[in-house]
């Protein structure tokens, strides 16, 4: 696959003040959105956003503005699957069956029932929840969050009031068609905070006939970090608390498989492990894992493994993962239901991919091990 390029993403530091993600999962709901796209065999890449399609080609348009032809046969079963789904009609979306609120225009009459509602409250949710970020009390953005959420914040627990203000202007938020899948949706908005634009994601949640916020995520440079309204939140806990950068002692990382299996960290003693935060959405993290392959495959035998500890809410994105790539080493579902700890809290884990390198003794090694920087320990480490 000659026109993707190999990736050789530079390690940057944890983008850790607000939001997250690169939205991997918006493309399909608009033409510009960009989504990382792979060949067949996982060693090259290419951030870039899908233009159209003919029975044997799929041609992309990179960051640069540039168009590429890829013959189907060369990508990946993700890429695949993804432009599959770009074929599905609109009308299996569900129907909220609020007709009223239809636009009745000529070019909308053929819309399928309750689509073009959803699409225009969740519009207008976004752009009022930014709007409302403007503001002190933030009273009308508390009122758009789920129940959940809202329980939280009325103990004061809730990350809403701790989130950057955008600036002022019309342009400083704009924002993107919605992507609607069953009773979940996405809007990626972009902001304008402090000169510096933000593509960031808000999650929705279906209840009832009205859309409410769950969590909020946004992506600088090639770190991700992500706000779960419905989780706890304490301010400065990430410096406070057991972070793994301040971490001087052995980590204690253990969690459940799909299968219901447990792992541990200490099940690695004597071995050099790579601790690997992640998620199936997480744009940077599937970035990461041809580079993650290609060491395993060289170290593996000398005593280098993998622990992955997906922050995934759906299991079934998980096993989807796990069907399509076979990965050889353990997923850890942190937020599988009978989890009793989960790590990414536990050590105050909100950027992703959050990387750490442990050494045989199960000390950190590398707090921040990923790309070149991984390569490198590596290198060192079994030379």
């Amino acid at each position: 696959m000659r026109s993707l390029k190999k990736n050789t993403t530079m390690p940057l530091p944890f983008f850790l003040g607000l939001i997250l993600l690169a939205l991997s999962v918006d493309a399909y709901a608009q033409e510009d959105a960009f989504r990382v796209w792979k060949d067949s065999t996982g060693k090259y890449q290419i951030d870039a956003a899908f233009i159209s399609k003919t029975p044997t080609h799929v041609t992309l348009r990179n960051r640069e503005g540039k168009q590429i032809e890829v013959a189907l046969e060369k990508l990946s079963p993700i890429d695949l699957e993804y432009l599959k789904k770009l074929d599905q009609p609109p009308a299996s979306i569900p129907s909220t069956g609020d007709s009223d609120a239809m636009d009745n225009s000529p070019d909308k009459k053929h819309a399928p029932l309750g689509l073009d509602s959803d699409q225009t409250q969740l519009r207008q949710l976004a752009e009022d929840f930014f709007n409302d970020l403007r503001t002190k009390e933030r009273k009308a953005s508390l009122d758009m969050l789920t129940e959940k959420a809202k329980s939280l914040a009325s103990v004061d627990k809730s990350a809403l009031r701790h989130l950057p203000s955008p600036d002022k202007g019309p342009r400083a938020i704009r924002v993107g068609k919605p992507t609607i899948v069953n009773e979940e949706a996405s809007v990626v908005v972009t902001v304008i905070v402090s000169k510096v634009p933000q593509k960031t994601m808000l999650d929705f949640k279906k209840d009832g006939n009205q859309w409410r916020i769950c969590s909020i995520s946004a992506t600088r440079g090639d770190s991700e970090v992500t706000v779960d309204f419905e989780s706890a939140y304490e301010p400065g806990e990430s410096k406070n608390g057991p972070n793994p950068v301040d971490a001087s002692g052995p980590l204690e990382i253990t969690g459940m498989t799909l299968d219901g299996r447990k792992v541990s960290l200490s099940d690695y003693k004597g071995k050099v492990v790579l601790i690997d935060f992640w998620a199936t959405w997480c744009g940077p993290c599937m970035k990461e894992i041809p580079n993650v392959y290609q060491n395993y495959a060289m170290y593996h035998s000398r005593g280098f493994e993998v622990l992955a500890v997906s922050l995934d809410k759906d299991m079934g994105d998980i096993q989807d993962f796990i069907a399509k790539n076979n990965p050889p080493w353990p997923i850890l579902a942190d937020m599988h239901p009978n989890n009793p700890v989960r790590m990414a809290s536990k050590y105050n884990v909100r950027a992703i991919p959050t990387m750490i390198l442990v050494g045989p003794d199960g000390k950190i090694i590398d707090p921040d091990c990923r790309g070149d920087r991984l390569n490198a320990r590596l290198a060192e480490l079994f030379k």
